[in-house]
């Protein structure tokens, strides 16, 4: 009787472990799995008129990989990207950028590398697309936003100002 007794509490101590463990490693590993993490980042622009440079400065001492960027201006969301389109696409351009304390960064100088497509309704047609807009100047942005995916899942928003 003492021996079942024994079993039956190491079979509960066995039991009570295993649920313990799977409980604290899947809690902990699906957090940070969905966790967004925050870059330190910075945009500015230098210059005047039509000679406006966008700047965006990686604040980080990791080298931000396949980065995205948006910029934002009179309300609307334009890309950084060689097609344009639309903020979900897949037209990309993908930036490698390296901490400002490895290089310093370089300005954007063409405005009408960053697109969006038209607003409005669409008619009824299949072969109708909303007209491809271009930014015209840096002039003006209201804000700008980066993501990465490498080395991890990280974003920043901020407002865009003159650089110092």
């Amino acid at each position: 009787m003492a021996d079942r007794n024994r079993l039956i509490s190491l079979g509960t101590l066995a039991a009570t472990t295993v649920v313990a463990l799977l409980v604290v490693g899947c809690g902990s590993g699906g957090a940070s799995q969905s966790e967004v993490r925050t870059l330190l980042a910075e945009a500015c622009t230098e210059g005047e008129a039509r000679e406006i440079g966008l700047y965006i400065k990686n604040l980080d001492d990791f080298e931000w990989q396949e980065a995205k960027l948006t910029v934002t201006k009179g309300g609307e969301t334009y890309l950084l990207g060689s097609q344009g389109g639309h903020i979900d696409d897949s037209r990309w351009v993908l930036l490698d950028v390296p901490p400002q304390s490895v290089r310093e960064a370089e300005p954007f100088t063409d405005p009408s590398e960053f697109t969006t497509r038209g607003t409005g309704p669409v008619p009824n047609n299949p072969n109708y697309a909303r007209p491809l807009l271009r930014l015209g100047s840096f002039s003006h942005l209201q804000s700008a936003t980066i993501s990465i995916r490498t080395p991890f899942e990280a974003e920043w928003t901020g407002d865009v100002h003159p650089c110092q």
